[in-house]
């Protein structure tokens, strides 16, 4: 049995992504005696939420309280306790910082394109592909229809003081506000054939900066109302942000980070190629950059920029015991997902980078008398066997 067990456990692993942050939503105060200044608060992955308890270390929130979205869309209200959630084909708020959420019911057929967030009010666009649809929710705890159209499918939506932008590259290429049910305030869009794809990435007062994809490639335009819309970057494969910076704006461009001043008129290289995967904005003029299991503060210096590691993998912890609405299948994330990943028999860091402890240690490798709540033994390798089975068959649905 076993050696059964342990095959299961084995197989369990071969089939897990490697970890990675695919945003950072909120900051939080720092827990570590190292690290000053602000922290990721909530930090999206591509296998559940990681959510700083206050001390150094963060909580793995497990895609089984979600309906097994393990890459689940992610707005978060400013103090991190509301969150909206939005999957393939359902979405779910939680009003306990994602201890528990609630499915929304979403009109069958209603698929979520994006998500964002407003003072106390959460957005959601969905689209209708055999009506050929899209409609704007917000949501509060309920959904709550602000529009619906025909003749505009939004690909995304940015919020810059209240004021709702929505984009899109179908039927016919669109930018405008959403006042009400309408769209207003349209935006100028430059001449670029082909595109398949309009994101808002960014705005601030009558300047939104969008993304235009055309096949592989997408270029960076700065459009602004009663203005006009300007090409500010060459096609490339890969565009991050822009995002507020320093008294400009900071962009990654084909693996460059790029800097411009406050009208975003023009981004200018700044020195060698990065390995960032996200960047989003962060409190105080800075940023926040991911590199794989790792988040970075970004602050400006001078004319460049400075990187400090403000998170780790080595600080993620199990769940939160009180936050499960299913005890059982929380269990199973995390032991498919620790297991994987060297976590599940060891305490968390509460700096970035430091050593995992072993049960029963201080940091420095001492004793330290207290119990933790690791899993071991025969029951470890029975949960991880568990767990990839049950991952496996909720990603073949």
């Amino acid at each position: 049995m076993l050696a059964l067990l342990t095959a299961a456990a084995t197989t369990a692993f071969a089939h897990g992504p490697a970890p990675a942050a695919l945003d950072v939503l909120t900051p939080s105060a720092s827990g570590c005696a190292t690290v000053d200044g602000d922290v990721p608060g909530v930090v999206r992955s591509n296998d559940g939420v990681w959510t700083h308890a206050g001390d150094g270390t963060y909580t793995y929130g497990c895609p089984s309280r979600w309906g097994d979205s393990e890459q689940a869309l992610l707005a978060v209200s400013g103090d991190g306790a509301q969150w909206l959630l939005a999957g393939a084909d359902s979405a779910y708020w939680s009003d306990d910082g994602g201890c528990h959420a609630d499915d929304l019911d979403l009109p069958s057929g209603d698929v979520p394109v994006t998500v964002g967030w407003s003072g106390a009010t959460g957005w959601l666009v969905t689209r209708q592909f055999d009506a050929q649809t899209a409609t704007v929710w917000t949501v509060d705890g309920a959904l709550h229809e602000a529009a619906t159209w025909d003749d505009a499918f939004p690909d995304g939506l940015v919020i810059d003081d209240g004021r709702v932008w929505l984009a899109g590259a179908r039927p016919t290429p669109f930018a405008a506000r959403l006042d009400g049910a309408d769209r207003v305030d349209a935006l100028p869009l430059p001449a670029l054939d082909g595109i398949d794809r309009l994101t808002p990435r960014a705005a601030a007062g009558d300047v939104v900066f969008l993304v235009a994809g055309a096949g592989g490639e997408r270029t960076l335009v700065r459009s602004e109302r009663g203005g006009e819309a300007v090409t500010v970057s060459d096609p490339a494969f890969v565009i991050l942000g822009p995002v507020p910076f320093g008294d400009g704006w900071m962009a990654v461009i084909d693996d460059v980070v790029h800097t411009a001043p406050a009208d975003g008129s023009v981004f200018t290289a700044q020195g060698d190629a990065v390995d960032w995967t996200c960047l989003d904005a962060g409190p105080d003029g800075q940023a926040w950059a991911c590199v794989r299991d790792t988040v970075l503060r970004v602050s400006p210096d001078g004319g460049g920029y400075t990187t400090t590691s403000v998170f780790t993998l080595s600080q993620l912890a199990p769940p939160e015991p009180t936050c499960q609405d299913d005890a059982a299948a929380c269990t199973l994330d995390w032991a498919h997902f620790g297991s994987e990943n060297a976590l599940d028999l060891t305490d968390p860091a509460t700096c970035p980078g430091d050593a995992r402890t072993e049960p029963g240690e201080d940091p420095d490798g001492t004793p330290c008398g207290c119990t933790h709540g690791g899993s071991g033994g025969a029951l470890g390798v029975l949960l991880v066997g568990l767990a990839g089975i049950r991952r496996r068959s909720a990603r073949s649905r």
